[in-house]
């Protein structure tokens, strides 16, 4: 289902979220991070240079889920491509 965001750009990162727009349609990834207490636990890790609202953002290139335990847990990858420039 993700998969139909390869090719959007970035518009804006939070805290909260990742705004993203493919083909002038936007969509608003929600981050939920948890530090679980008997047994559940979500991180966001990201690292992403861009300026918001800019049309030369890095664009989805790829996406990546994958179950990796026996305990359920899951995880996401998704991989942009762009060339920031901080001029």
């Amino acid at each position: 289902m993700l998969s139909k965001l390869i090719g959007a750009q970035i518009v804006s990162i939070d805290s909260f979220g990742m705004k993203v727009k493919l083909n002038d349609k936007e969509y608003f990834l929600e981050f939920h991070e948890d530090d679980g207490d008997c047994c559940g636990f979500a991180s966001i890790i990201g690292e992403l240079k861009y300026k918001k609202e800019d049309g030369n953002n890095p664009v989805i290139t790829n996406i990546e889920y994958e179950n990796v335990g026996s305990c359920g847990e899951d995880v996401l990858l998704i991989t942009f491509y762009g060339v920031y420039n901080n001029s």
